[in-house]
């Protein structure tokens, strides 16, 4: 059983090839985690697909099909971007644990093909990709760095450092709560059970999570 945390005009069509050089998108988040959003939304929502784009942040707002560019793994985009992503999907659910659940499903679903595979042909057990979190989350992101505090057999600590200056909330928060409860499903194991015991988005230092196995 997965354990819910607690809740806190028109410009000239820009095309994709022409954003990827484009000063204002620094390389922060891979386009993997818009993917895991996106899909969400299509599965559970589909009449209210098109809600997810609104009110985008420039130069995002101008690109052509932005479907497309959101759900290419190749592409990365802002912080900015996905914290949009995020706070428009907890619209369009009314749930603000909802990037929890897109978490679990960027994991469990089968839409995100590339991910999978490179869990399942590069670690042999949730633990195994435990001791090296923090190079993982290197290939996806650069908004944090994440430190394991403690590791057992059937326990581990994790705290997540974000960096400054980057726009991200309480959103991207519960969306890696839900990555990480749901990684053992992909041996067929249950999900994780996680607590957050600090968060660095009410207060904190840092967020930091205990999880058992």
């Amino acid at each position: 059983m997965i354990t819910r945390p607690p809740i806190p005009q028109k410009e000239e069509l820009l095309h994709t090839p022409q954003l990827k050089n484009h000063k204002s998108t620094p390389n922060e988040v891979n386009c993997v985690n818009s993917k895991g959003i996106y899909y969400y939304v299509r599965r559970h929502r589909p009449e209210k697909l098109q809600q997810l784009f609104l009110n985008l942040p420039e130069p995002y707002s101008r690109i052509q099909d932005i479907e497309a560019y959101l759900t290419d793994e190749n592409n990365w985009v802002t912080a900015e971007l996905i914290s949009t992503l995020f706070a428009n999907v907890v619209k369009i659910f009314n749930d603000p644990s909802v990037p929890f659940h897109i978490g679990i499903e960027t994991i469990t679903s089968k839409d995100i093909s590339f991910l999978l595979n490179f869990f399942l042909t590069t670690f042999s057990s949730p633990r195994s990709i435990i001791k090296r979190l923090n190079q993982i989350n290197q290939q996806f992101n650069t908004t944090k760095i994440i430190e394991t505090v403690y590791l057992s057999k059937t326990r581990t600590v994790l705290r997540l450092h974000w960096k400054e200056g980057r726009a991200l909330d309480k959103n991207v928060c519960l969306f890696n709560q839900g990555v990480y409860a749901a990684i053992p499903t992909l041996w067929g194991l249950p999900p994780q059970q996680i607590r957050e015991t600090s968060c660095f988005f009410e207060g904190a230092h840092y967020c930091q999570y205990d999880i058992e196995f």
